[in-house]
């Protein structure tokens, strides 16, 4: 009896063994299943992350070059986008029942168009500092920068005098005189500013001079806009206006906005 009670319980002991090595291996196999399934999970959602950041890194990037845009295309399209409202929304409502649009609206509208919008000036001034950004060449405005403050002659004499010394390298933070002496330009081009360097001053200076009157224009221009302001504003004469005075207007403006006769050659001789 003893041997067979043994022989069992050793039976039992492999059997439980192998069972529990089976039930080992199965856990073992949910186990590592359960992290792959987790692996792709997080694959899935680091992929999906990627795609949102490389979204918002392309917007941060559109939205840097509008913030490092020049003023006038931001200007242009505000003033343009009420003009576009001003005359593709209210003008066909007030065609087809002028009863829809409150008058205030009209009113509201056109202050934000009128001559003297802040919108107006504010695209006339950047069209104004365009002008002055682009009135000469890069290379021009070096050469205005130095000889404004110490005149053809002397950039001469001092040009001439540094080809004697030893070429040191220019630095990187170098002034614009400094760079303008530290470089050695050809004899044809020496001899040139030497030959024409009167006519060279009288142009400088007549650049610098339109400038500053382009300046004083534009100020003259905005003191115009205040004094028109002024007076459509004691007046009252928007109030003074119906609805069939602003569909008249419209008019006007729906047939003559791109005729040759409000060119700027018929309207100011330009």
């Amino acid at each position: 009896m003893d041997c067979l009670e043994k022989s069992l319980e050793i039976k039992v002991t492999k059997k439980s063994g192998k069972l529990r090595s089976k039930e080992y291996r199965e856990r073992k196999k949910d186990y590592i299943r359960n992290l792959e399934e987790r692996v792709q999970k997080l694959e899935a959602e680091i992929f999906e992350v990627k795609l949102e950041n490389n979204k918002l890194r392309d917007k941060a990037k559109e939205e840097q070059k509008s913030e490092q845009a020049i003023h006038k295309p931001h200007f242009k399209s505000r003033l343009h986008e009420y003009e576009s409202y001003v005359f593709d929304n209210l003008y066909p409502k007030l065609k087809k029942n002028s009863s829809e649009i409150r008058f205030s609206t009209f009113q509201q509208a056109f202050t934000q168009v009128a001559d003297y919008s802040d919108n107006r000036k504010e695209y006339i001034k950047s069209c104004f500092q365009e002008i002055y950004d682009n009135i000469i060449f890069a290379e021009t405005k070096v050469f205005h920068f130095v000889l404004d403050k110490m005149g053809v002659s002397t950039w001469l004499q001092k040009a001439k005098a540094k080809k004697r010394l030893i070429k040191q390298e220019l630095k990187e933070n170098a002034t614009p005189e400094e760079a303008l002496l530290g470089y050695r330009f050809s004899k044809p081009i020496m001899d040139y500013v030497e030959k024409e360097k009167s006519k060279l001053s009288k142009y400088r200076k007549g650049i610098k001079k339109l400038v500053k009157e382009l300046s004083s224009l534009q100020k003259r221009l905005f003191s115009l806009y205040e004094d028109f302001k002024l007076t459509q504003e004691n007046s009252k004469s928007y109030w003074l206006y119906t609805k069939e005075d602003i569909k008249i207007v419209f008019e006007l403006i729906e047939r003559f906005k791109d005729s040759p006769y409000l060119s700027s050659k018929n309207l100011w001789g330009v």
